[in-house]
């Protein structure tokens, strides 16, 4: 007798297995596992992925052989390797077949299968048998002795074979450090790890009836047990989406209390990455990141183009914006300014902290003016500014620090605090200021002194603010 040697695909989706019927030969309208002949050459996984990609147009990932078939039809000898498989892309189309359906493994027996196919629903349901006596241990690792007492086997010949069966499925793994029986015939692992696929069916159901925006990238239906790991999470998210879903852009943090009544939700990571597999962008929520370096700052009126004061202290800081607020004023030793801002000392010099807080702004250009302490830390903390907000246009406020020049005319300057004693290159730096102030400048930094914002007071804003 003739034998024709096929493979056949046992397709799982979540807790489902494809079922297609066929539409020619003499077994028309019969129920099989779809799959094909093996080509001369072809290895058993490269024809069954070949057959799936002609039969139903699919991209597979084949999996663990399920078993062999070997079945005597009146014409021919069948031998069927079994395969579990996943879709990889794709949604089935029937090229060949003229039904498919997706049946739980508790709905194989409904249907009138090929009879070689019956054997393979067999191997399926009693793979379903050996899974449930699985889930009732328990535990999450397994002994051998432990596997013979749950499936009742008394030597090492059988115990070898339905550990082997139990492997073949996928339903154990075994732990190499655990060692081994000894016995070369029969090698058995003295420990297993228990890696039981879960019966998804309920959650499946729940999963159908949330939120459109839940179930369009249809992350959880392939993926159902993500469902069941952030269940309360997605079930307050499917709550919110369907109450309300406000279109007003808040802060993360807002954002985050509104859907899950617990501000700092969205910061998890796991939900992060659960948003981003379901397409939940932070423009779909409407709720954007408050600026790590949020700055005090006082703007009254948003402009496209604006000249802002960045003052390193915040008593400096807070004089101008009192003049700005109380008296309106728009104008500091000559220069028009829109606002100012309070730089909070060398937080302003930090990595990308200014290109944030202009991002924030959302202006079209911005022009910054730098004014803090004359002495070394000062200029350190501008020069880093600069080096770490690149693409921005910050300058040294040349008018402010030639009036503090002008006022400690006569006094004595004290020495600086910074102990370091550090010492930087300010030369291309001090290149702006008139030849006068310049080598002043230089001199106080030189002497490692140090002249402060604060020798420019309220007093005197009130002078030179207009």
């Amino acid at each position: 007798m003739n034998t024709i040697y096929v493979v056949a695909a046992i397709i799982q989706d979540a807790d489902r297995i494809l079922a297609t019927q066929r539409g020619h030969g003499d077994y028309k309208d019969g129920w099989e596992f779809p799959g094909g002949k093996i080509e001369t050459g072809e290895k058993p996984e490269e024809a069954l992925r070949r057959e799936i990609r002609e039969e139903l147009e699919l991209e597979i990932e084949v999996g663990t052989s399920l078993c062999t078939v070997d079945y005597d039809y009146p014409a021919f000898h069948l031998n069927m390797q079994c395969f579990w498989a996943t879709i990889k892309a794709g949604t089935p189309v029937l090229t060949e077949h003229e039904a498919a359906r997706w049946l739980t493994r508790t709905e194989l027996e409904s249907l009138a299968w090929l009879p070689a196919d019956v054997e393979v629903v067999e191997r399926i349901i009693s793979n379903t048998s050996m899974q449930a006596k699985l889930k009732g241990f328990a535990k999450k690792k397994i002994g051998s002795d432990e596997i013979a007492s749950l499936f009742d086997v008394h030597s090492d010949p059988e115990l070898y074979r339905q550990i082997s069966t139990l492997e073949s499925e996928g339903l154990i793994a075994p732990i190499m450090s655990s060692g081994t029986n000894g016995n070369r015939v029969h090698p058995i692992f003295l420990k297993y790890r228990i890696t039981l696929r879960e019966d998804y069916t309920g959650v499946l159901e729940e999963i159908a009836v949330l939120h459109p925006l839940l179930t369009k990238s249809e992350y959880l239906q392939r993926n159902p047990g993500e469902y069941v790991k952030h269940k309360d999470a997605i079930q307050k998210l499917n709550a919110y989406l369907f109450r309300e879903r406000s279109t007003i852009p808040v802060s993360r943090k807002e954002r985050s209390f509104a859907v899950f009544g617990e501000e700092k939700q969205l910061e998890d990571s796991s939900i992060k990455s659960l948003l981003l597999h379901l397409g939940l962008t932070p423009t779909v929520l409407h709720y954007y990141d408050t600026p790590e370096y949020c700055f005090n700052d006082y703007i009254p009126q948003r402009k496209p183009y604006m000249t802002l004061l960045i003052c390193e202290n915040k008593d400096i800081w807070f004089n101008i914006r009192r003049r700005m607020y109380e008296d309106g004023c728009r104008e500091i030793f000559g220069t028009p300014i829109d606002g100012v801002v309070c730089g909070n000392g060398n937080k302003v010099s930090e990595s990308g902290a200014l290109e944030a807080y202009t991002s924030f702004l959302g202006a079209g250009e911005i022009r910054y003016l730098y004014w803090g302490d004359i002495d070394c830390a000062g200029f350190d903390i501008y020069l880093s500014a600069l080096k770490n907000n690149v693409g921005l246009s910050i300058n040294l406020f040349t008018e402010a620090y030639c009036e503090m020049i002008r006022l400690s005319e006569g006094r004595s300057i004290p020495d600086s605090k910074d102990g370091r004693n550090h010492r930087g290159d300010y030369r291309e730096a001090l290149g702006i200021f008139p030849a006068e102030m310049r080598e002043k400048i230089q001199g106080l930094l030189n002497q490692n002194k140090r002249l402060p914002q604060e020798i420019v007071n309220y007093e005197g804003l009130l002078e030179y603010m207009r």
